[in-house]
């Protein structure tokens, strides 16, 4: 779906249903709703401390604003490194780039400070000529400074090595009061890195392989007190905006685009890695809204560390409201969660050409809790699977059997409710659910789900896939407008259905497979070890 085609979309479909579900707040535990409060930004709508300080434009300082689609133009890392320094040493104040598009290398935020991009500026992250000089540009700093991402998350590129990594383009460390703010561009230069990363291209002959972790556009590490409003954020190394360990965050009307494709073009030879769109690592007390998140990979992911670090420092994400986004690829919790998610509400969405939509993922050995989740009134077009929740993701070492009860994760309370699902592809699985056998999955509920724009009869539609996990309810549920009744179920080796067959072949030594049939000449696949439907089976009776 293109922008304009999106626009339409939310006009006539998400405002119609914002108005009508606007009591779901209410409805969620009153624990939540108390807990994330507009109140919180009040102090901050027009900014922080920083913009009523003194002006530091990076002009002032040298910086020249002459790079091209064609040229680098000037370095001018020393001279915005010097503007920042002058705010820092000030106390305080706005950091300024006027129109004009300033080629720089990483540099540092301070508290108390406003980064403010006018209108036609753009900070383009400079492509180092190779890794020998790439130093100069972005610094390797301590693995601990940036937020301990190679050991404690999932953003490291060597995830478990304690190796410095290359500094993020915007970088902060223990701020308070922090403000990005503007019409402007942050360019992460992410060309230069994805080359590097994958490697091929000249910019990597000849040197050493690139063995510490890319930067991120954006990394803020123990921020309370953050504004994040306006900006565009294209082209990142790796993950765009990053938080980790921050708190009291608004980020509103800010856009992000790692896929570049999905706008005008691109640099067809090279393309993003691991781009994710918003990473909240460890975060409390955050509202993102009206936002546009055109990415390769996750366009907000959830984290809490991973493994056995995650699980020591024990900070969950929580107390989160996401609304009235626009994205072009999933809705992520984990599946670094070793700290624990927990409170989370995202609602009024449009999720466009995905291959995945909502994903809640663990595996073996992560640890935490995932819990007490809303995702309410989501428009989902073209999406392969819709809502999954999965404990047996298999990114990075998954262990075939049981680990210690410290390090089993766990899943519970998860509310999919005013679903609005249109432009199915072929063999799509609209909801899919797998615990572990030594952790169910609990708490599920689905209410209000409209599919339509379905496969022709003679394709699959997987509506329901369930194993180790309970589904407290489903209800109000219809597929091109036609109510869906709960199946009864069949205990069945599946052998009529030779796709779904191929498709489960991964489970063939499962010893019972439940099929129902949709009854509109769909398939509706269950798949069970040990399923427990709660109360959902005796509906379904």
């Amino acid at each position: 779906m293109t922008p304009p085609a999106v626009a339409s979309f939310i006009s006539i479909n998400i405002v119609p249903a914002i108005l009508a579900t606007a009591g779901v707040w209410a409805e969620f535990p009153r624990s939540v709703a108390g807990s994330v409060q507009e109140e919180l930004y009040k102090s901050r709508s027009s900014g922080v401390g920083g913009e009523k300080r003194a002006d530091f434009l990076v002009t002032d300082f040298g910086a020249v604003g002459d790079a091209t689609p064609s040229s680098a133009g000037t370095n001018n890392t020393a001279a915005i490194r010097r503007a920042a320094a002058a705010v820092a040493a000030a106390g305080g104040g706005r950091l300024v780039f006027p129109k004009g598009n300033f080629s720089t290398g990483a540099f540092n935020l301070s508290s108390n400070m406003v980064l403010q991009l006018e209108a036609g500026a753009v900070v383009s992250g400079i492509q180092p000529a190779s890794l020998g000089s790439a130093q100069y540009d972005y610094p390797l700093i301590p693995w601990d400074k940036a937020g301990g991402t190679d050991a404690y998350g999932g953003a490291s590129d060597f995830q478990g090595v304690m190796n410095p990594q290359y500094q993020s383009f915007v970088h902060g460390y223990q701020l308070v009061n922090l403000t990005i703010n503007g019409s402007g561009t942050i360019w992460g230069g992410g060309d230069f890195w994805w080359r590097a990363w994958q490697g091929h291209g000249s910019q990597t002959k000849g040197t050493s392989p690139l063995n510490n972790s890319r930067p991120h556009t954006i990394h803020l590490v123990d921020v309370k007190g953050l504004t994040i409003r306006g900006v565009h954020v294209r082209r990142s190394p790796s993950w765009t905006v990053h938080l980790t360990f921050c708190s009291d965050v608004l980020i509103d009307g800010i856009r992000v685009q790692t896929n570049d494709s999905t706008w005008e073009g691109g640099d067809s030879e090279v393309k993003p890695d691991n781009a994710d769109g918003l990473d909240l690592d460890s975060c409390h007390d955050v509202t993102v809204r009206n936002s546009v998140f055109y990415t390769h990979d996750d366009s907000i992911a959830f984290k809490s560390g991973k493994d056995w670090f995650g699980r020591h420092v024990g900070r969950p994400t929580e107390r989160i409201l996401v609304e009235n986004c626009i994205m072009s690829n999933a809705v992520v919790f984990g599946s670094e969660m070793s700290g624990g998610l927990r409170n989370i509400i995202v609602r009024n969405l449009t999720i466009t050409n995905a291959v995945l939509g909502l994903w809640v993922k663990s595996m073996r050995n992560r640890g935490g809790v995932v819990e007490n989740i809303l995702l309410d009134t989501i428009f989902l077009d073209a999406v392969g699977s819709v809502a999954s929740v999965d404990m047996f993701y298999t990114c990075g070492k998954q262990t075939s059997h049981p680990c210690n009860a410290s390090a089993t994760p766990a899943v519970r309370n998860v509310t999919f409710k005013n679903l609005f699902v249109t432009n199915i592809v072929k063999n799509s699985k609209i909801f899919f659910f797998r615990g572990l056998p030594e952790s169910t999955v609990t708490g599920i509920t689905i209410d209000r789900v409209s599919i339509t724009g379905t496969p022709t009869a003679s394709e699959s539609l997987h509506v329901l896939t369930v194993a180790d996990a309970i589904v407290e309810s489903a209800s109000n549920i219809t597929i091109n407008g036609k109510p869906w009744p709960l199946p009864k179920f069949m205990l069945s080796r599946h052998p009529a259905h030779a796709a779904d067959a191929m498709f489960f072949s991964q489970w063939a030594s499962w010893p019972d497979m439940l099929a129902a049939d949709a009854g509109l000449g769909l398939l509706a696949v269950c798949v069970c070890k040990r399923l427990v439907f709660g109360r959902m089976l005796a509906s379904a009776s």
